[in-house]
């Protein structure tokens, strides 16, 4: 499959569903937008965007597709292309977003590929969930209000507001799997729970509670029923078995 851009007089768009707009930007505007946003806001030290396959050195692949999950755009700093940047055309789509907001959302995701996969350090086990916005990645961001860019401060809020919604979400989660059977392996424990909160959305971000059963907590919660203190009842409890008494 080609993934050369059409160009900009081609009002169709990869990824995108017949019925909706298209985004303000084609993939040819957009690595333009990459691009000039390298030069001004990260000094050039980011690798320029791919235009073919026929460029040399390391490219950032840059484009309209459906990120993981209903996000808003993905970025995957080590994938085998280079890095690269999915830019959600249903979310972002004209419709509902225009250039400088889809500005807004490459910076965001282009302070990601300067840092790399960076997690919190001393997370511990929920590394993992507290995904890529790492202390590397908040300096990177704060830079760009340093350089003028007041929207900063509105996507910390917006991105604390996200992961309160997250909290919320997770601790209904939590407390349901207190009260399943503890028999249940946990694949079978997040198909329960996953049909029990299968239309759940918080109502400020609409975060869906289905993208959260791999949440470490929810391994954890699991773990903590079926198990005892040392792990050791965890297999006889899965099967539903009492512990054998040792003959006198």
């Amino acid at each position: 499959m080609s993934h050369t851009d059409r160009g900009p007089q081609d009002p169709r768009r990869r990824g995108l569903l017949p019925a909706l707009p298209p985004p303000p930007l084609t993939e040819g505007e957009l690595r333009a937008l990459y691009d000039e946003c390298n030069r001004s806001r990260f000094g050039g030290r980011l690798p320029r965007a791919r235009r073919d396959w026929n460029a040399p050195g390391l490219l950032a692949w840059v484009e309209w597709q459906h990120p993981p999950a209903g996000l808003i755009a993905s970025t995957h700093p080590t994938s085998g292309l280079g890095p690269s940047i999915w830019m959600s055309p249903i979310m972002l789509s004209s419709a509902i977003a225009d250039a400088p907001r889809v500005r807004r959302v490459l910076l965001h995701e282009m302070c990601h590929v300067e840092v790399g996969l960076d997690l919190d350090e001393g997370a511990g086990g929920n590394a993992l969930a507290e995904g890529s916005h790492g202390p590397r990645w908040q300096a990177a961001r704060a830079h760009l209000g340093r350089q003028g860019e007041a929207w900063v401060e509105e996507d910390l809020q917006n991105m604390a507001e996200v992961r309160a919604d997250e909290e919320r979400l997770l601790t209904r989660i939590v407390a349901e799997m207190a009260q399943l059977d503890p028999g249940l392996d946990f694949s079978s424990a997040v198909e329960a729970l996953s049909k029990k909160f299968a239309r759940i959305r918080s109502q400020r971000w609409s975060v869906r509670a289905a993208d959260l059963m791999l949440h470490p907590r929810v391994f954890q919660a699991w773990h903590a029923r079926t198990s005892g203190p040392d792990g050791s009842e965890s297999a006889r409890r899965r099967r539903g078995r009492s512990p054998r008494r040792t003959p006198r």
